[in-house]
């Protein structure tokens, strides 16, 4: 991360600004110059960042020049590149460092909202999420008194409270996009809508808030139709919208709070010991409570070793189930422990990919740490 001093903030805008003037002329130069100026755009130009996480690219003030600079640079060397391959190249220099030096352009903000992104002041955003911007406007309402909380989680016998603090949704323009279907017949509608959530995960008892933070995702909704007006008639309305947004939000929250949850399929022992084999038909009835009961308890007091692994082997499959991947690594290499095979060590790998993509994701931002 880089730590510009402001004549250097001013330097790199000069060079920017520079840049533009070396590659555009005309009209098209006035009117860069104009939006770059500092009635208008120069400011948040010269000291915006490029990104709001460490793990993202140039996350620092003036990170937003040095991207845009970098995009130009390599844009311009890969289609040399292309133009030795026999790619044939139709555009040209100006319309090729035009998309470059504009491709982020929305990371400026706007003259109405102020700039796109301000400084994170979440202690937890920065150790956590290593954020260190955060969008104008993301600001959450004032945390509610913790007396109160407590009461609702005494009454519904929980120990922590999810409160939805904010929701809204935008819908793209154009609003709906129309196309011919893979058969030739009839017609499909498609409708992008963007959902944006503030949530709290809190836990009034000891004072603690666990998550704050406004997450934004979208949904695609496609319809079809015979005509293109009957396609458009059956895309949902503003009520049913909102309806199917506000279940998404539940959904794509409570993915994100349980990142371990995913449709996945998982052959386990059911033959080999009477007991596997009884814990099988209560899987086929869906009798989960008497499934684990089973299975931890011969995972550590089996009459063998191969049902103590057999049982440890899927104990772990079922707290994969659960979203609990380190206790699933952890029965896994105990099964291959008590009982080697190659069974178990490709669980063991396919469990390490997932606990790595994981990590990755949460990095990212795009999971929240199990809590």
């Amino acid at each position: 991360m880089r730590n510009y001093t402001a004549e250097q903030l001013q330097g790199n805008y000069d060079k920017f600004i520079g840049a533009l003037k070396k590659v555009f002329k005309g009209e098209r130069l006035e009117k860069l110059l104009l939006m770059y100026s500092e009635t208008e755009l120069g400011q948040e130009l010269a000291l915006a960042p490029a990104s709001g996480k460490l793990h993202f690219h140039s996350a620092y003030v003036g990170g937003y020049i040095d991207h845009v600079m970098n995009v130009a640079r390599n844009a311009y060397k890969l289609r040399k590149v292309y133009e030795e391959g026999g790619v044939k190249v139709d555009f040209t220099d100006e319309e090729l460092l035009f998309a470059a030096f504009h491709h982020d352009l929305g990371k400026l903000g706007t003259r109405e909202n102020g700039p796109l992104y301000k400084a994170e002041t979440s202690d937890w955003h920065r150790k956590n999420q290593n954020s260190m911007f955060k969008h104008n406007g993301d600001d959450l309402p004032k945390v509610l008194p913790w007396g109160g909380l407590l009461s609702i989680c005494k009454k519904e016998y929980a120990n922590a409270i999810a409160l939805l603090e904010g929701f809204s949704i935008r819908e793209e323009n154009p609003l709906v996009k129309v196309s011919e279907d893979s058969q030739g017949s009839g017609f499909t509608a498609s409708q992008k809508i963007v959902v944006t959530t503030a949530w709290r995960i809190q836990e009034p008892e000891k004072h603690r808030t666990f998550v704050e933070d406004v997450f934004t995702f979208s949904k695609l909704i496609t319809v079809s139709g015979e005509t293109k007006e009957d396609a458009l008639r059956n895309l949902p309305d503003r009520k049913d919208r909102l309806i199917m947004a506000s279940a998404w939000a539940g959904q794509e929250f409570a993915r994100l709070i349980k990142p371990g949850v995913v449709g996945l399929k998982r052959n386990y022992y059911s033959k080999g010991h009477p007991i596997i084999e009884e814990t099988a038909a209560y899987v086929e009835s869906g009798d989960w409570g008497k499934v684990e009961s089973k299975w931890k308890k011969n995972a550590y007091q089996g009459e063998t070793d191969e049902l103590k692994a057999m049982c440890s082997f899927n104990m772990a499959m079922l707290s994969e189930k659960h979203g609990l991947l380190n206790q699933a690594m952890g029965f896994a290499r105990r099964a291959q422990r008590i009982m080697p095979s190659n069974k178990h060590l490709e669980y063991i790998n396919i469990l390490n990919f997932r606990m790595l993509e994981q990590q990755d994701l949460i990095k990212e931002g795009k999971l929240i740490k199990n809590w």
